[in-house]
């Protein structure tokens, strides 16, 4: 009598080697079922034809084939038998990783084989519940599950292995409880149940362990505290590597009696919880190499023994994301590689000293003083984020220093002054940071030179002149520059033609600067972001950006034609292309005259305008005469067509909040008000209003986005630079106007009980 097993079938006709076995079953239709495909396959020269042959037998290589139950003949176990291994005539090994098998595992079939030590099935598409008939293979040392899709809960069935050493179900479906018994499994050394759907008090699981090695419990939805303490002493000592990061955690690290004396622990991964209270001192594990507590709630101050020279060996410390404050002095640890402090409250100088450090991300603190203290922090620093602080200066002009960095980002700080050549003698240099500070002077030319740098970005500062790429010199084909974001600046001068010379740029930003003439030929036409908007350059876009929406060109560059304006009329008294910037007075204007109209319609007649959005306000040049058209249309359209109205006016952003609450909806005078409360947003900001703006945590439209920038009291920033300048200097009397035009506009767009009407 034989049962059931899943395995591939070998080719009964040729003793293949094991390797060239795998291959006939897995990418050739299995050669039992099809006895020509063989000649087949071999005479066939349409590659196309053969994958789908491929595709469509693949399935037929996973058989049902019957295993004796007793081999004691060498015909009982075939040593050809892909992914089997025997030993003395009896099964001692299942492995079946990364062969893409598809279906339900027969776990009973396998149940009888009492000499099987492995059963790997890594890396494939099985699905189903692992059964119960696993517990009863009493010699299983190795079971390795992972990476499949596997679903349900673990068998208790599952801990009455008693020689079981590893176990990994990891990147499965699996839920549930761990069940109760681990404790009573004395060989395990490696448990992996990481990224499943596990729930339950996090001890409930390591309170069972006893001398584990290695622990990986992350991306599940366990819960409880750390309170290793209380647990069994022979884990404490054993563990190698714990891993708890990116569950539901809560409570003091190790609330009993603090952290328990590790005698093994190198690797400590708790980030992702919500961990709460002082970070331990970490003093006594003098083992651990690796720490990771980023995005907890952890605060107080740092440990000063985490970064000084001692006994610890440690190499990697990760406190990102938490509530750490006050200062950190110099690091002298002579093994620290990696150190992460990002997204706390640290405050005070920037460290003297960083040790050995490669890897230091201070970024998004508190951080003040002058840049310059990064001077001394020698030729191990391969990457240094110091962004989103308050540090004041600018980049030391030394040239014997970080002959190893390669990526230097300060960007949102304080920095002033010029940006100095020292960038070019940094030999492995590849990006570069310095948005959002305020640096000034001209562009140094080395930037464009480098045959290291990837990405650069400097907006958001005063650089001024011209784009020096006309000086670089050197072969094209050896520029690697893939980014380059030079927006909100005031250069001046044109664009120049020796942009086409850096062949792998994938992104290019010079927006809101002071850039003339007309856009080069030969720019790459494997770009994936170009903007150049808010410039006053001008004749045709090349064919090669003609791709790009309209929204990288405009607002600004009034005399620049794009692809859809080519055919139309040129030189006309609206012709957006020949306009020019319209000045505060001209907007000014516009806005009373709007207002005047629509307020002859609420007052005199009690009819609202229904449909006001920009593209219904004429202008008659050079007077600057408002025309108001569409006015009242909505009476005349039928109830199909009055929503259709409704819907077009939300795509534009100029539907009101009330609108969105009611399933008819129907213009009114509040809803006027709200529209023209966005028009007037429009003629402020110099924007659009379907325009979507990335936010601090999403994307917002027109009306949000002012409306929170004036709550940070930043309104200043969103004003249009056409009449504000690139320097955002205005005189008295124009803020005035802005400030009184703004909170008209705001208050046109409260919800409808606040909103005023148009008187």
């Amino acid at each position: 009598m034989g049962t059931k097993a899943l395995f591939l079938k070998p080719d009964p006709i040729t003793a293949t080697p094991p390797a060239q076995l795998s291959l006939s079953c897995i990418k050739q239709p299995c050669p039992n079922k099809h006895p020509q495909m063989r000649e087949k396959v071999a005479w066939a020269r349409e590659r196309e034809k053969r994958e789908r042959e491929v595709e469509r037998e693949r399935r037929d290589c996973i058989v049902e084939y019957p295993l004796p139950l007793h081999t004691h003949t060498s015909d009982g176990c075939p040593k050809n038998w892909y992914g089997i291994a025997c030993s003395s005539g009896r099964v001692t090994s299942i492995a079946l990783n990364d062969l893409g098998l598809i279906g339900e595992f027969d776990f009973l079939a396998v149940s009888s084989l009492q000499m099987l030590q492995n059963l790997s099935l890594s890396n494939n598409q099985f699905s189903g519940a692992i059964a119960k008939e696993i517990g009863s293979i009493q010699s299983l040392q190795n079971l390795d599950f992972s990476r499949n899709s596997f679903a349900g809960s673990i068998p208790s069935e599952l801990t009455a292995l008693e020689n079981l050493v590893a176990l990994n179900v990891s990147s499965n479906e699996m839920v549930g409880e761990i069940p109760s018994g681990f404790g009573s499994l004395k060989k395990l050394k490696f448990l992996d149940f990481h990224s499943n759907g596990f729930v339950g008090d996090v001890m409930g699981i390591l309170g069972q362990l006893g001398d584990v090695a290695y622990v990986d419990l992350s991306v599940n939805r366990f819960s409880g505290s750390l309170d290793l303490g209380a647990g069994n002493p022979d884990f404490i000592s054993s563990v190698n590597y714990l891993n708890v990061s990116h569950n539901n955690l809560s409570g003091e690290l190790f609330p009993h009696d603090g952290i328990p004396y590790f005698d093994s622990l190198e690797v400590f991964d708790a980030s992702d919880n919500g961990f709460l209270g002082n970070l331990p001192s970490f003093s006594f594990v003098v083992s651990l190499r690796v720490i990771k507590l980023g995005n907890n709630q952890l605060s107080g101050s740092l440990p000063e023994g985490l970064l000084q020279e001692s006994s610890m060996i440690l190499s990697e410390l990760d406190l990102s994301h938490n509530r750490l404050e006050g200062p950190i002095g110099s690091i002298s640890s002579e093994n620290l590689r990696n150190l992460n402090l990002s997204s706390n409250r640290l405050s005070g100088p920037l460290p003297i000293r960083i040790g050995h450090c490669a890897v230091i991300d201070l970024s998004n603190n508190m951080f003040s003083g002058n840049l310059s203290r990064i001077q001394s922090w020698g030729n191990y620093i391969e990457i240094i984020d110091l962004s989103s602080n308050k540090l004041t200066g600018s980049l030391p002009n030394q040239t014997s220093q970080f002959l190893r960095l390669t990526s230097l980002r300060i960007s949102n700080n304080s920095l002033e002054g010029v940006l100095t050549p020292v960038l070019g003698t940094y030999p492995e240099l590849e990006n570069v940071d310095f948005s959002v500070n305020k640096l000034t002077g001209s562009l140094p030319p080395i930037l464009f030179t480098s045959t290291k740098l990837t990405d650069v970005n400097l907006s958001s500062n005063n650089f001024s002149g011209t784009i020096p790429i006309s000086d670089a010199s050197g072969p094209p084909q050896n520029y690697s520059l893939a980014s380059l974001d030079l927006s909100n600046n005031e250069l001046t001068g044109i664009l120049p033609d020796e942009l086409g010379r850096f062949r792998s740029i994938v992104f290019l930003d010079l927006s809101k600067n002071l850039l003339d003439g007309g856009i080069p030929n030969g720019l790459p036409e494997t770009m994936k972001g170009f903007n150049v908007s808010y410039n006053n350059l001008s004749g045709v876009v090349p064919q090669s950006l003609q791709r790009f929406t309209s929204s990288s060109f405009r607002p600004g560059n009034y005399y620049l034609t794009l692809p859809n304006e080519a055919s139309s009329t040129k030189g006309g008294p609206t012709d957006s292309r020949t306009t020019p910037p319209l000045s505060l007075a001209d907007r000014l204007k516009i806005a009373v005259d709007v207002s005047g109209c629509l307020t002859y319609l609420h007052t005199e007649s009690t009819i609202p305008h229904g449909n006001l959005k920009s593209t219904n306000i004429l202008i008659e040049f050079p007077d600057i005469n408002v025309l108001l058209t569409d006015y009242t249309l909505h009476r005349l359209l039928t109830p199909s067509g009055i929503s259709e109205q409704v819907l077009n006016a939300a795509a534009l952003g100029y539907l009101p909040p009330e609108f969105t609450t009611t399933s008819k909806p129907c213009p009114s005078l509040k809803s006027d008000v709200y529209a023209f409360g966005v028009v007037l947003l429009e003629l402020l900001t110099g924007r659009s209003s379907a325009d979507i703006i990335p936010g601090t945590h999403e994307v917002v439209d027109l009306s949000e986005w002012v409306g929170s920038m004036a709550a940070e009291d930043r309104a200043f920033e969103c004003f249009d630079r056409a009449f504000v300048g690139p320097q955002q200097v205005v005189t008295e009397s124009v803020g005035r106007n802005l400030d009184l035009m703004l909170c008209v506009a705001l208050k046109c767009v409260l919800p409808a009980d606040e909103r005023p009407d148009m008187k």
